[in-house]
This record gives structure tokens, C-alpha cells and sequence, in this order.
């Protein structure tokens, strides 16, 4: 067993506390559902895309650059909501549905293709934008869309599946909740046991600290605790989504070990960004604690797993059209 560090305590506590006060925000927001998440992520996705823009430490993006992709962002994750409710609702916003646009992982095409060509424009006549900048936005731009669609799906999807049935707000808020729960069970499990037992080193060029003992034990914890989460759910008649019971519980195994394995994944690619771009985080709005992204790498990428999975299930496996 390692010595443990005099300041761990310190750092530990600050580090749950943070996590509180990120899910007490967080909470009430996915639980209340309609507008309310929908604004939620459109803050976040505020948040995140100044920081994926603020990671050049010596110089920063020309400013109708920066304009350009909060706009293309905002468009490639509301177009296809947006647009289909202004078709056949207009601006009766009391009669828009949410289970439009949000129940499906989608971009869409014309919004990414402007994307793409301005930014790659934009090198050939701005000489402070250069093409790796189009390509580093772009495929950023890429992985927040799909990550903050995929977050609002998970939110949105058992509003449409389970229709009419008679559900609570919480209920049909749990399956977001239950990635949640696996990717932050993963981060505090692999941070204990990395730090007391932790000796075997996973990529130092990566991240320094993260050890093999530390993946064990987060994808232990992770599997324990959501597995945990869903079997309760479903004891309790509130199952994640029909298919996700105990009666087909592979589905959830599935998803309980994948969600600790994507975490870990995401938390290296993040960590290789900040280390390209030489940033120890990509801002510092959380103080010691570093920024939105820093928070949230990891959840991003097993939102979009899951959401992906739950996909393949739903219209495969289960052959019903969306």
C-alpha cells in the first residue's frame, strides 16, 4: 500500500464537495425535464465551447471564429428540435414537443457541412487561423454536439418510449442519472484506490497519475454501483427503459461495464488535448478544480456510448422504428 499523502484528505473532501455542488445544480434541472434541461445544457454547451476555444495560451482564435462556432454549436444540437416543432407549431412554444428531435442522436447535415468549409475557408484567408485550428474546432465541435445531444436523448428518450404510461418526472429521469452515477462512481473509485494502492502506472505520457490499480478498482465500483442503481430501480417498478430490467439483464451489464471502460477512455483523450496545447485545465471556473470540461470529460463520452448502445438495442435488437 502506498503512503498516503498528508494533503489526500484535503483533496478529497474538496474534490466531493465540488461534485455535490455540481449535482445539486445538475439534479433538479434533469429531474424537472422541458425547458428547464433544455436551457441547463445550453448553458454548459456556453461553458464548454469558450473553453475548447481558450486553449491556445499564447494567442487566441480571430473573434468572428469564435461567434461562428458558439452559433454552429448551438444550431447542430437544436436544429432538428427547432425545426420540426416550428413546422408544425410555430411559435405556440406551449405545444412544442420534446420527443422531436431529441429522442434521436442527430446532426444535421447542412449545419456541419457550413462548419466544416468556413473554418477550412477561413484558413486560406485569415493568417492567424491555421488548418489544424479548423481541424482541432471541428472536431471538437463534433464531440460537444454529440455529447450534449446525447445527454438531452438520455433525458428525453424514456419520455417517448414509455408514452402515455404513467411515470413520475424522477423515473423517466433516471436512465440520465444512472450514467451519472456509473461515470462519477468510476472517478471516485479509481481515485481511492489509485491513491492507497496504486503502483502500476496505465500511460504516463498521458496522465502521470492514473495507475492500473486505480482502473480496477473505478471499474469495480463503477459496475457495483450503477448495476446497483438500475437493479433498485427496477425492483421498485420504475425500470431505466422496458428493455433494461432484470429480466434482460445483460443489456445492463453491458452498459455498466462499458460506462467505467468510455469514462476512463474519455478522461485520457481530454488529458492528451490539455497536454497538446501544454494547459494544465481548460479554464479555471471551478478554481483548484479547473473548468467545466475538466469535470464533465469523462461523462461526455459515456453519455454518447450509452445513448449509442441504447440505439443499437432499440432499433436492432428490437427492430421498432423511432
Amino acid at each position: 500500500m502506498n503512503q498516503v499523502q498528508p494533503e489526500f484528505q484535503k483533496r478529497f473532501s474538496n474534490r466531493v464537495i465540488v461534485a455535490l455542488i455540481l449535482a445539486a445544480i445538475a439534479i433538479p434541472a434533469i429531474i424537472a425535464g422541458g425547458w428547464f434541461i433544455i436551457l441547463f445544457a445550453l448553458i454548459g454547451l456556453i461553458f464548454a465551447t469558450q473553453e475548447i476555444l481558450n486553449v491556445k495560451p499564447d494567442s487566441t482564435y480571430p473573434l468572428p471564429i469564435r461567434i461562428f462556432v458558439y452559433l454552429m454549436l448551438v444550431m447542430m444540437i437544436y436544429y432538428v428540435f427547432i425545426y420540426n416543432n416550428f413546422i408544425d407549431f410555430g411559435f405556440d412554444f406551449s405545444q412544442w414537443s420534446f420527443a422531436t428531435g431529441l429522442n434521436t442522436l442527430e446532426l444535421p447535415t447542412l449545419v456541419l457541412t457550413i462548419l466544416a468549409l468556413t473554418l477550412f475557408f477561413s484558413s486560406i484567408t485569415d493568417v492567424r487561423f491555421k488548418v489544424p485550428d479548423a481541424t482541432y474546432l471541428i472536431t471538437m465541435s463534433l464531440m460537444l454536439s454529440l455529447s450534449f445531444q446525447s445527454f438531452l436523448f438520455l433525458r428525453f428518450f424514456p419520455d417517448f418510449i414509455f408514452g402515455d404510461a404513467s411515470r413520475s418526472m424522477v423515473e423517466n429521469s433516471l436512465l440520465l442519472l444512472y450514467a451519472g452515477v456509473g461515470t462519477f462512481s468510476t472517478d471516485i473509485g479509481a481515485y481511492l484506490v489509485g491513491t492507497f494502492f496504486g503502483s502500476h502506472k496505465m500511460n504516463v505520457r498521458v496522465s502521470k497519475n492514473k495507475t492500473w490499480e486505480g482502473f480496477f478498482g473505478g471499474l469495480a465500483s463503477s459496475f457495483i454501483v450503477s448495476f446497483g442503481f438500475a437493479w433498485i430501480a427496477d425492483a421498485f417498478g420504475s425500470p431505466l427503459l422496458p428493455f433494461l430490467t432484470m429480466e434482460e439483464w445483460y443489456w445492463l451489464v453491458l452498459l455498466s461495464v462499458s460506462m467505467p471502460l468510455i469514462a476512463t477512455l474519455g478522461d485520457f483523450t481530454f488529458s492528451l488535448i490539455k497536454r497538446e496545447f501544454g494547459i494544465k485545465n481548460f479554464s479555471n471556473i471551478l478554481g483548484e478544480h479547473g473548468g467545466i470540461l475538466d469535470r464533465v470529460d469523462s461523462f461526455s463520452m459515456v453519455v454518447l456510448v450509452v445513448t449509442l448502445i441504447i440505439s443499437f438495442i432499440f432499433d436492432f435488437v428490437y427492430a421498432v422504428p423511432i
